[in-house]
C-alpha cells in the first residue's frame, strides 16, 4: 500500500480488513495500530484497529498522554469505518507503542503488570535514550514476573521525532520550476560527512569535471547517489543539460521521444509471449543491419542490451507481494497485456535510442546501485559477480536513464551518439528517477528503538 502511494492510516486499515475478510476463516482476526508521520510538518495521523492505546510524550510539557483512538479489530466486520486522529509532533516528542502482553504479564500473586506500572515506568524513562528506555521496560517487567521469559508476546517500540525534514540548506542549490535541485561535484560530495538537511535523493545530482566517475562509482553508490552526470561529456550537453536536470518532472509518457523528437526511423515491438523474444531480436538485428547510420560495431552492443532488458522484464520484474520472483528464468510463459512489455527503437541519424518498458514497476534504486557497486568493487565485469548486465548498460551506452513509477511502470532507456563507437572506458551519465515520496530521504528523520519477546510455547 505504501508503494502505491497510500499514506492515510485509516485507509490502510480498511484495505487490510478487506484482505483479511477475503482470505481468512471467520474466527480469525487481529489488532493493529497504524500511524503516519509527515516529518516535514510534524503532522501525525493515527488509526487503530482494536489495539492497545499508544502513549505520546509531549516534550514541551514534559508529560505523557494516552492517544485514545478506537476501532474494531481487523477481520471482524465488513465496514469498520476507521477514523484517524491527527495532531502535531514537535522535535523531541515521542511515541510508545506496545502489545497487550506487556499489560497482562502477571507476578507470582497473579497481579498483572497493568497500566499504572506502565505509566509510572514511562515517566521514569522519559529522559533516557530510546534504547535505554526500551531495555528498562523489559528489565522492570522481568522483575515483576520473576522471570525473563514471558507467557505471551511482549513487543514495545519507542519512537522519537528528532528533527524536521527540509530541502536545501547551506549547499549549492539550483531551483527549477520551484523544485530544488542540489548539484555537487563528486569529490565535494564524498568529502561531506552526510547530506545536509536530509535532502531527497531524487533531487541530488552529482557531477565531475575530470571525467573520473568510474573510479568514484563505488563510494557514490554506497552513498545512495543515483543521478550522476559527467559535466564534460559532450553528448550530455547536446541532449540539453537543463533537460537532464529536470527529468524528475517527467512522470508521464515514454521517455525516448523527448531525446529523438524528429525520428527518421521508429519501430515498436509488443511481446505477448516469452517466445516473442526470439523474433523480436531477429527483427531488431535485421533493422540495425539496414541502417547505414549505425556503425557495425554497435550492432552486437544493441542486441546484447536488448536481450538483457527483455530478460529482466520477462523474469526479473514480475514479483509477488512478498517480492519473490513469479517466473523462473527461461520459463515459457504468456505475457499478459496488463504487463505492457514493449521495446521501442528510434533514430534521427545522429542519435540512436532504445527503451524497454514494463508495467511491473518493481525495479528499485537500491537494487540498481547494488548492481553497479558489485562490479565497481571488482573494477569491472567479473565472473560470478551479479549485476553485470546493468553495469554493461552504463558502460556501453552514452546515457542510461531509468524511470520507475512503483507498482506501475519501469522504463529503461539507452541513448547513443552515432558519431562515435561506444567506449567502455569513457564515463557516461546515468539517472534513476524514482517517482515516490516515501523512502526518498536520507537518513530518516526519526529514531526508533524496538524489541519483542515471543514465548517458546503457546
Amino acid at each position: 500500500l505504501a508503494n502505491q502511494g497510500e499514506t492515510d492510516p485509516a485507509a490502510m486499515l480498511e484495505h487490510l480488513n478487506e484482505a483479511l475478510l477475503t482470505s481468512s476463516h471467520d474466527s480469525m482476526f487481529m489488532t493493529m495500530l497504524c500511524f503516519s508521520l509527515d516529518s516535514r510538518s510534524g503532522r501525525l495521523r493515527v488509526a487503530n484497529a482494536g489495539h492497545s492505546f499508544p502513549y505520546f510524550w509531549m516534550s514541551g510539557e514534559q508529560a505523557w498522554g494516552m492517544i485514545e483512538v478506537e476501532g474494531v479489530p481487523l477481520g471482524r466486520v465488513a465496514e469498520p469505518k476507521y477514523v484517524p486522529v491527527t495532531f502535531d509532533m514537535a522535535p523531541g516528542d515521542r511515541l510508545f507503542l506496545y502489545t497487550d502482553g506487556l499489560i497482562e504479564q502477571e507476578n507470582a500473586a497473579s497481579e498483572p503488570f497493568g497500566y499504572e506500572r506502565v505509566e509510572e515506568l514511562l515517566f521514569h524513562v522519559a529522559g533516557q535514550p530510546l534504547d535505554v528506555a526500551r531495555d528498562l521496560v523489559f528489565t522492570t517487567l522481568a522483575q515483576h514476573t520473576g522471570s525473563p521469559d514471558f507467557g505471551d508476546d511482549v513487543t514495545v517500540m519507542f519512537l522519537e521525532h528528532t528533527e524536521r525534514v527540509s530541502r536545501g540548506g547551506a549547499v549549492p542549490v539550483k531551483r527549477l520550476d520551484n523544485r530544488a535541485i542540489v548539484q555537487f561535484d563528486a569529490l565535494t560530495f564524498l568529502d561531506m560527512p552526510e547530506l545536509p538537511d536530509h535532502v531527497s535523493r531524487q533531487h541530488v545530482v552529482v557531477t565531475h569535471d575530470a571525467g573520473q566517475i568510474g573510479a568514484l562509482l563505488l563510494p557514490l553508490c554506497q552513498a545512495g547517489v543515483r543521478r550522476v552526470l559527467p559535466s564534460e561529456q559532450l553528448f550530455l550537453r547536446e541532449l540539453g543539460w537543463q533537460e537532464l536536470l529536470q527529468q524528475h518532472h517527467r512522470p508521464a509518457g515514454d521517455d525516448l521521444p523527448q531525446w529523438i523528437s524528429a525520428p527518421t526511423l521508429q519501430h515498436e515491438w509488443t511481446l505477448a509471449h516469452s517466445d516473442d523474444k526470439a523474433s523480436t531480436m531477429q527483427e531488431l538485428g535485421a533493422l540495425l543491419d539496414s541502417l547505414g547510420s549505425v556503425p557495425p560495431e554497435m550492432h552486437d552492443i544493441l542486441l546484447l542490451m536488448a536481450d538483457e532488458l527483455i530478460e529482466n522484464s520477462l523474469y526479473g520484474a514480475p514479483l509477488d507481494p512478498w517480492q519473490r520472483k513469479i517466473y523462473q528464468k527461461g520459463q515459457r510463459r504468456v505475457v499478459e497485456p496488463a504487463e505492457g512489455l514493449r521495446v521501442l527503437l528510434m533514430t534521427d541519424g545522429e542519435r540512436l535510442g532504445m527503451t524497454v518498458i514494463d508495467r511491473w514497476g518493481t525495479f528499485t534504486p537500491a537494487t540498481f546501485l547494488n548492481r553497479l557497486a558489485l562490479n565497481a568493487n571488482h573494477d569491472g565485469i567479473e565472473a560470478g559477480v551479479g549485476g553485470a548486465g546493468m553495469y554493461l548498460m552504463w558502460r556501453m551506452s552514452d546515457y542510461l536513464q531509468i524511470r520507475v513509477k512503483p507498482q506501475q511502470e519501469t522504463q529503461i532507456t539507452l541513448l547513443w551518439s552515432l558519431r562515435d563507437v561506444p567506449d567502455p572506458e569513457r564515463d557516461s551519465g546515468f539517472q534513476f528517477l524514482f517517482h515516490h515520496e516515501l523512502s526518498e530521504l536520507l537518513p530518516a528523520a526519526s529514531s526508533v528503538a524496538a524489541a519483542s519477546t515471543i514465548p517458546t510455547t503457546t
